[in-house]
């Protein structure tokens, strides 16, 4: 009896697509994996690592894609969960995934200044010799530099969103290949200039701040008697499959929109969606990562991330913390129109992110309202945009007061960090419950989807990848809590106990709106009956 929901299918495949590649901005996820990887696990082989994560991923893109062309509706796991797990759980860890995108879109959007804004006006200020640019850079990189920075960004996205998702996302497409001709550029950089090359240039650059004619290995003896150590064994290895998460499983970000996608039913199209984005950046991020490693060499880059992290005073030249492979690429050419070019195209890799993120928080709120958990007015879609502008305007306010909390609690590799075991607790893990339980639990559906003909034997063959799924979730996701260098466990265990904390919050508001509304008599269990509409 409930009406349509009101959103349009206006997102082509293509655009889909590209919305997928943008939940792993593959130019920002090498960045970060150069402060994590390279920081603290630099004694494994990270190449091993991201391949591994790689692979481990495939089955739980498809697990998506199989449960997503099922089931196209806004909201993602949230749907899936709700009626193939149980409504509470659905709820709960959906209510959980998306506090934590909250907080991981506050972290991107002050990472939108140390990883894009710092690096390329400090490039500019080196080349140039400009002191407002190096004032500016030195700005952005301050907690109130950072935070207004991502402030501005922030409501750009909410206003692009408010226009209409099709418009936001044809936007993130540009921005999106503005980025990846950034990463052209770094690549083409990297690959005609040798290790002994950058070591002369970068001798040259460093000697008036290092007072050393061999500056590259003075830095890496400095770091080493600061403490600077490259552990090996299983324990990196680990680390490093947790790090190469950063950008191999998280393709699947077209579910939270299944319910705007045209052809969202076709399962070859779904699977392509996803397994394309896997492909393309897992390639562009293998290969960034091994030419990182060829031109400047695992220990420089691990030394001087070590030392950003440990004791910044003993890097006098000026990179922008987490930017250093920014910094160093441009400063590996000496044609200063392309460095300058590179750096500042750069700067686009901090946007695709947030546009994801957003969505996604206001997709799953939108679909807690539809199934009337949440005030209505939630839910209510602007005729003439299809968007729901107050939605929007909530998840604007939140984000904001995330990015406030990451600027000035300088905690954000951890706070970013608690985002991926978040996501894949609350999203990866409950997503393959309900895999596992489709065929049975949801067996009408099941036999209508084409997802009901792929079997190995007589067993289906999303309870397998579903299986896979769990484990290689509850793998590479201890990871984050019982390594220290994610912080899960600093400040006495404060992000464990969010983690946990947060679900059974969300489990305890599904049970008071519950009774609300059963008291206002609607029977809620049907709602958790059917399918929502379309």
């Amino acid at each position: 009896a409930r009406d349509a929901t009101g959103l349009v299918r206006e997102i082509s495949p293509l655009m889909a697509s590209i919305f997928n590649f943008s939940n792993a901005p593959v130019g920002l996820v090498i960045v970060f994996s150069s402060i994590v990887g390279f920081g603290y696990f630099s004694g494994g082989n990270i190449l091993l690592g991201i391949l591994l994560a790689l692979l481990g991923s495939v089955p739980v893109l498809l697990n998506y894609a199989f449960l997503s062309s099922s089931m196209p509706r806004s909201g993602g796991d949230y749907v899936y969960v709700s009626r193939l797990v149980h409504p509470a759980i659905g709820f709960g860890a959906n209510f959980s995934l998306t506090i934590f995108q909250i907080i991981g879109a506050g972290a991107v959007a002050i990472f939108f200044s140390e990883t894009g804004i710092v690096p390329a006006f400090a490039t500019i200020a080196n080349l140039t010799g400009s002191t407002w640019f190096m004032s500016a850079a030195n700005w952005a990189g301050t907690p109130t530099g950072a935070f207004i920075i991502g402030v501005v960004v922030l409501s750009l996205v909410a206003l692009l969103l408010a226009r209409g998702t099709a418009i936001a996302l044809r936007f993130n497409s540009v921005v999106w290949c503005v980025g990846l001709f950034s990463l052209v550029i770094m690549l083409g950089i990297l690959a005609t200039i040798t290790h002994a090359t950058f070591v002369q240039r970068f001798n040259t650059f460093a000697a008036p701040s290092m007072h050393s004619a061999d500056s590259f290995n003075s830095i890496i003896s400095v770091a080493r008697a600061a403490g600077f150590t490259q552990p090996g064994g299983f324990t990196s290895l680990w680390g490093l499959i947790a790090v190469g998460m950063f950008g191999a499983g998280w393709f699947f970000w077209s579910t939270y929109i299944g319910g705007e996608i045209k052809g969202a039913r076709q399962l070859r199209s779904t699977v392509r969606t996803m397994l394309s984005g896997q492909l393309l950046n897992g390639f562009l991020y293998l290969l960034a990562v091994w030419l990182i490693i060829q031109v400047f060499g695992t220990t420089f880059i691990s030394a001087v991330t070590w030392l950003l992290f440990n004791d910044p005073s003993k890097v006098p030249f000026f990179t922008g913390q987490g930017a250093q492979i920014v910094f160093f690429t441009a400063l590996g050419t000496q044609v200063k129109w392309l460095a300058i070019l590179f750096v500042v195209t750069f700067i686009a890799w901090g946007w695709p992110l947030l546009v994801t993120y957003s969505l996604q928080i206001q997709r799953c709120a939108f679909a807690w309202s539809f199934d009337q958990l949440m005030p209505r007015r939630l839910c209510e879609v602007n005729a003439r945009t299809h968007t729901p502008l107050l939605l929007i305007g909530v998840a604007w306010a939140l984000t904001v007061a995330a990015a406030a909390i990451t600027a000035y609690t300088g905690l954000i590799v951890a706070i970013y960090a608690s985002t991926f075991v978040g996501t894949a607790l609350y999203s990866m893990f409950v997503s393959s419950l309900a895999a596992v339980r489709f065929p049975y639990r949801g067996r009408e559906t099941y036999t209508l989807s084409p997802v009901s003909r792929l079997k190995v034997g007589r067993v289906p063959l999303i309870v397998l990848t579903g299986i896979w799924s769990l484990a290689f979730t509850l793998f590479w996701g201890l990871a984050y809590v019982f390594l220290a260098p994610f912080g899960m466990q600093a400040d006495g265990g404060a992000l464990l106990i969010l983690l946990f904390g947060v679900f059974v919050v969300g489990v305890i508001i599904f049970y008071s709106a519950r009774a609300i509304r059963m008291r206002q008599g609607i029977p809620m269990d049907l709602v958790y009956a059917e399918i929502p509409p379309e």
